[in-house]
């Protein structure tokens, strides 16, 4: 793998396919859904070897809730578990965790244990691992205005800073390459804000499947982009 000539700083991951995964192997939803989750914990230990200093994934959509009632409790589930194990792991490997969306839907022991891997890990440094959990980015936006309106601000005072002030996503730098696997060439209401200039990287690997060397070649394909963020090249 040649050398990058850019990294970015901010990598937000749609993580799709896990369901289609499994159906193509024989196996469970479920099953998908597990193997997933495996993988998570391969990429955020790539991402921080390679210096990654913020990674968000995109875990459950505000739309994901319209699923089966017995996959959104194993998805539950799921997330229970693996803040359950890994909080320790988080905290000795030098990651800050944090949660994107809207934490007082979930069930009180969710809540509960995200918050926990909140307070553990607030003074880690290494890198920022944002868990986007019951998130939407028009609901993001929305819920801003919401809060806005009830400090009864001017117009002079709501520019840009003000207002992302109020975002879930507010203390979040701003995603530099949007990663989704499995095909899709769509963002589903992902980081509408924080991605406004985000590189868009789509690869038909399902999530399960996604390793270092998929990895590697998103971002070798961001090094080669110019951003040029509406200007002309000079």
């Amino acid at each position: 793998m040649p050398p990058l000539k850019d990294k970015p700083n901010h990598i937000a991951i749609i993580m799709d396919g896990n369901g289609r995964w499994a159906i193509e192997k024989g196996m469970s939803r479920k099953e998908g859904h597990s193997a997933g989750l495996k993988n998570i914990y391969k990429i955020v230990n790539h991402s921080l070897t390679i210096g990654i200093k913020n990674l968000s994934l995109f875990a459950f959509s505000n739309e994901n809730w319209q699923r089966k009632n017995s996959e959104i409790k194993y998805l539950l589930d799921l997330m229970y578990e693996a803040l359950d194990e890994n909080i320790k792991l988080f905290k000795n490997k030098n990651i800050r965790v944090k949660h994107i969306g809207r934490l007082y839907r979930l069930p009180e022991k969710i809540q509960e244990k995200i918050q926990k891997a909140i307070d553990s890990t607030k003074n880690n440094t290494a890198m920022n691992l944002n868990i986007v959990f019951d998130f939407g980015g028009r609901e993001e936006i929305l819920d801003a205005v919401k809060k806005i309106l009830e400090t009864n601000a001017t117009t002079n005072e709501v520019n840009q800073e003000f207002f992302e002030k109020y975002l879930y996503s507010g203390e979040l730098p701003d995603v530099d390459l949007v990663i989704r696997t499995s095909g899709e060439m769509r963002l589903s209401n992902f980081f509408l804000w924080k991605a406004h200039y985000a590189e868009f990287y789509s690869t038909k690997v399902k999530w399960p499947d996604f390793d270092y060397t998929e990895m590697q070649n998103a971002l070798l394909d961001y090094s080669e982009r110019h951003r040029r963020y509406g200007k002309t090249t000079s």
